[in-house]
């Protein structure tokens, strides 16, 4: 905690009668420059100093050390798309997506034209993340359309594999199942590395639909790229115990 407080001492800047007499304009310009560039440059080394604490804390699992630190960042240019962004994340995280979506909801622009919607973004990490966090709120129409603006986003082709699995659990989430299932599809057709937490996803649709044998095995083979994976493990009980259930009531007509 002692290298955390050396990082936040007060600046405190004394006012002064600056005489101008016959300054040239330019060369008083140049001044203010000059100092204006050098307050900016102690704001930038300070909010560099504060996001490396803020980092450091996430790594060390103390993310509401982390949500400090970067609301920090955050006071001292609230204007600044990736201040806002990792302030708004570190919220998420803790568990306080009303305050995330105040934070990050500047940097987004949403506009309905009929039943057409227009998304614009600062960045698509941006946009991933306020999707994110409107999912988060229960808000899943809302985040399908955020989720749709960056699956077409040409800035960034490498999120949209995450978007298209987001979209798929923004259906599933309101029972549209079948409507779902495509999505997570494509989803692993485009996922660089293993896609386990789309598999893992993709599953748990399947398992909703009916199809248990074709999700236990999705499950199992998640399983062998992560055995030790419980929330995998875990899942593989829960499809198991619904199919168990639905074998149990299952009505067998018997022969006169």
């Amino acid at each position: 905690m002692n290298k955390m407080n050396k990082l936040f001492t007060t600046l405190l800047v004394s006012a002064s009668v600056i005489a101008l007499g016959a300054c040239e304009p330019q060369l008083v310009d140049q001044q203010f420059q000059k100092t204006e560039g050098l307050y900016s440059g102690y704001a930038d080394t300070t909010s560099a100093r504060l996001n490396t604490v803020a980092k450091q804390a996430l790594e060390d699992n103390s993310p509401y050390e982390a949500v400090k630190q970067f609301e920090r960042v955050y006071k001292i240019d609230s204007g600044n798309p990736r201040a806002a962004l990792n302030y708004a994340s570190a919220l998420r995280l803790t568990g306080n997506p009303e305050r995330a979506s105040v934070v990050l909801a500047p940097f987004v622009e949403i506009a309905r034209d009929n039943e057409k919607v227009m998304v614009d973004a600062s960045s698509p990490d941006i946009l991933l993340e306020y999707a994110a966090i409107q999912m988060s709120l229960g808000r899943y129409s809302e985040a399908e359309d955020l989720l749709h603006a960056l699956a077409s986003d040409t800035r960034a082709p490498e999120l949209r594999p995450q978007a298209l699995n987001l979209i798929g659990v923004t259906l599933d989430a309101r029972g549209r199942h079948d409507e779902a299932e495509p999505y997570y599809e494509q989803a692993m057709d485009l996922w660089q590395g293993e896609p386990v937490s789309v598999m893992n996803n993709l599953a748990l649709n399947l398992a909703h639909q009916g199809y248990f044998d074709e999700s236990l095995n999705l499950l199992r083979q998640a399983l062998v790229i992560e055995p030790d994976s419980e929330k995998i493990a875990a899942n593989i009980d829960f499809v198991r115990g619904l199919q168990a259930s639905v074998n149990a009531n299952r009505y067998i007509p018997t022969k006169p």
